[in-house]
């Protein structure tokens, strides 16, 4: 509620209702606006971690075409990618079809990979895609950014963690994004892991059980 209330009280002003902004007025609210989204961001994700590691969060499980999800996400990420001059690739496994998942979750899970890959990658190019993996679907993003350190790479999932890296980048947030998405995977029965060289590049995939007989 109080985030509803500032969202609007700002839209009010934004907009001109309240009376006309100067330049100057415009840039404060606009830092404004950009501070409550990472706010509403933060306090989403405390919510979020919360809920999982009190095994209170309810997940919606539906059959869905795994491939037709992933190549989604590749077409929502072009735009952007492309912005910043990173090539994207979709490699999918046909053998693959419908996998039992939350696909809000799922979705949350990789756009959280997908938006980490953008971040620490300045140059080169990010892949996405399936792979069938004995009883279980292999979802994995490698992008060819900044990497991992060998002693970082087994924190890299733990809650409040945020590694430092060669990337120049700030880094903003909670430390909660990797650690929400291991307890998605693992409360959906996959595992979550990343192999990564330092200075070079980083995947992380996942994998979820496929329902007996697909």
């Amino acid at each position: 509620t109080p985030f509803t209330v500032l969202k609007e009280s700002i839209a009010l002003v934004e907009d001109g209702t309240l009376g006309s902004l100067s330049g100057k007025q415009k840039d404060c609210l606009n830092i404004g606006i950009v501070n409550l989204v990472r706010l509403e961001k933060m306090l989403q994700d405390l919510l979020d971690f919360s809920k999982l590691e009190g095994k209170k969060m309810k997940f919606n499980m539906v059959q869905v075409d795994i491939n037709e999800l992933i190549s989604h996400m590749g077409d929502t990420y072009k735009a952007p990618m492309h912005k910043k001059g990173l090539s994207l690739n979709v490699q999918l496994d046909p053998s693959l079809s419908l996998v039992n998942f939350d696909y809000d979750r799922i979705v949350q899970v990789l756009h959280n990979l997908m938006n980490n890959a953008m971040k620490f990658t300045e140059k080169g190019s990010i892949t996405i895609g399936t792979e069938k993996n004995r009883e279980s679907v292999k979802i994995f993003v490698t992008d060819t950014g900044c990497g991992i350190a060998a002693e970082n790479v087994n924190r890299i999932f733990e809650r409040f963690e945020q590694i430092c890296t060669k990337s120049p980048i700030t880094k903003h947030g909670t430390g909660l994004g990797l650690a929400i998405c291991k307890e998605i995977v693992e409360q959906h029965g996959g595992t979550i892991n990343v192999k990564s060289e330092f200075g070079r590049d980083s995947t992380f995939y996942f994998t979820l059980p496929m329902k007996k007989g697909k």
